[in-house]
């Protein structure tokens, strides 16, 4: 291709050409003539291929400018594109952030039932020992009336005599006696059937206790698996999205190079 210099020399000499073939022409000859039209031909030559460098120079500044408007649209879709991904792992973190919060809050539950469940055990537990005490010291107590029931019966046989015979203050001693020792046994047995039916009391509200900490042990494991899952779920998600964007990103120098061709 010639350069815009040059092209400016060719139409100056085609200029000039032309004024001297407008001049007089006296005094050419021939050969002059001859020269004269062979440089007329060649610059209309050069002129024509002066005008199709020109076409070519329009239509290539008109594919530049539709390559300009190309690369403009594809840079927007592609920066809306990433705008969107940016919402989207934006709105997963916070989901995941949320559902994090919810799982936390599901094993604070679980570990306050399983609390619960361990202080009523350790309650029922304290109870059967003060009820163990308490049947061992009625026992103990039960084998000395007992024993002192047989003195005082080996100890009251009237002599060969008749009963006339036996001390009156002494049948009124152990008639006392008896009496202390019926109220005692009575009052111990009054406390143990209280500490049975305390037992008894204990023992149904450990088994409800115990089923409803079975059922919101259920409930809550039944959730905690519905939140892992959704969690995975969520995770998965985030990762998609994640590697759109990685993907959006590394063909981005790729159109940018299409959009400048």
């Amino acid at each position: 291709m010639m350069t815009l210099r040059e092209l400016e020399a060719v139409t100056h000499a085609h200029r000039n050409l032309l004024h001297a073939i407008r001049q007089p022409r006296e005094g050419m000859t021939d050969d002059n003539a001859e020269e004269s039209f062979s440089e007329a031909e060649r610059v209309q030559g050069i002129e024509r291929h002066a005008v199709q460098l020109e076409s070519e120079n329009i239509a290539l500044r008109e594919e530049m400018a539709q390559r300009a408007v190309a690369h403009r649209e594809a840079m927007e879709g592609l920066n809306n594109k990433i705008s969107k991904l940016m919402e989207e792992l934006e709105a997963k973190g916070m989901e995941y952030t949320e559902t994090l919060g919810k799982l936390e809050e599901f094993v604070g539950l679980l570990e306050a039932a399983r609390a619960a469940e361990k202080s009523a055990l350790m309650a029922l537990e304290k109870r059967e020992q003060e009820l163990f005490e308490l049947q061992a010291a009625h026992d103990e107590e039960m084998r000395e009336l007992e024993s002192a029931m047989k003195g005082l019966d080996g100890g009251a046989l009237p002599p060969q005599g008749g009963a006339a015979d036996f001390p009156a203050a002494e049948m009124q001693a152990n008639t006392a006696v008896a009496d202390v020792d019926k109220d005692a046994v009575r009052t111990m047995r009054q406390q143990l059937e209280r500490l049975k039916r305390e037992k008894e009391a204990l023992v149904m509200e450990l088994e409800v206790k115990g089923r409803q900490h079975e059922d919101a042990l259920n409930v809550l494991n039944r959730n905690i698996g519905e939140l892992m899952g959704e969690l995975d779920s969520r995770i998965r998600g985030c990762q998609v999205s994640a590697t759109s964007a990685k993907e959006l990103l590394h063909d981005c120098p790729a159109a940018l190079r299409r959009g400048g061709k």
